[in-house]
């Protein structure tokens, strides 16, 4: 979106003359509490979004750049930023809410984990695979494991939300370090957490901390 098409959201709503005449003024301290006003009786946007716009802006003011911009250019800068990390944290939520491990069941003789997940996708486009990293740490803070792997869409029934299983093999796994609880002749750990660090969509853009 553009600039100005993002100013011009910003500012719907007030006085049109007003607004301008301000709006066009390079940043300057004495116009500040007249744009602040105009912004805070803006209907068109969020509490949210109102207090990120002046508080940024307010941090401008005490170290105005060279040459200043127009009050129109930093709002619609301040704007996009906002747009930007609004994105970024819902993502990020997303992110930590699509796996969920329900279940945990140990095979220790072979070092194996059967796990079950659930998947809550909240996404709008295809996963095509996710970076999981595995951890269990105990009480005293060791970490007992601690691997990343790669979940596939295959693995995962296509990301699609409601249970899946998926088995890994190979671990060096001893009881004495884990709690654990039986249940039909079968053991279960607790405590093992599961964080998804990054997605890769389908047509190969990626969120995440990777």
């Amino acid at each position: 979106m553009a600039k100005k098409q993002i100013f011009i959201f910003i500012i719907v709503g007030l006085t049109a003359y007003s607004c301008k005449e301000v709006a066009e003024k390079k940043l300057n301290g004495n116009d500040f509490e007249a744009i602040k006003s105009l912004i805070e009786k803006s209907d068109s946007l969020s509490t949210d979004k109102k207090k990120f716009i002046i508080d940024n802006l307010a941090r401008d003011m005490t170290s105005l750049p060279e040459p200043a911009p127009t009050f129109r250019d930093q709002i619609a800068k301040i704007g996009v930023d906002y747009e930007i990390n609004r994105r970024l944290i819902e993502n990020n939520k997303k992110l930590k809410n699509l796996l969920k491990l329900k279940e945990v069941e140990a095979i220790p003789f072979d070092g194996t984990l059967n796990m079950k997940f659930q998947c809550s996708n909240t996404f709008d486009k295809g996963i095509l695979y996710a970076i999981v990293e595995y951890r269990y740490v105990d009480r005293y803070d060791n970490t007992i494991l601690k691997k990343t792997v790669k979940i596939t869409d295959e693995l995962a029934n296509g990301f699609k939300n409601g249970d899946f299983e998926v088995t890994m093999r190979g671990l060096s796994i001893t009881l004495s370090d884990f709690n654990f609880e039986r249940r039909d002749k079968k053991v279960f750990l607790n405590d093992l957490t599961v964080d998804v660090l990054n997605i890769v969509f389908s047509d190969k853009s990626s969120i995440g901390n990777l």
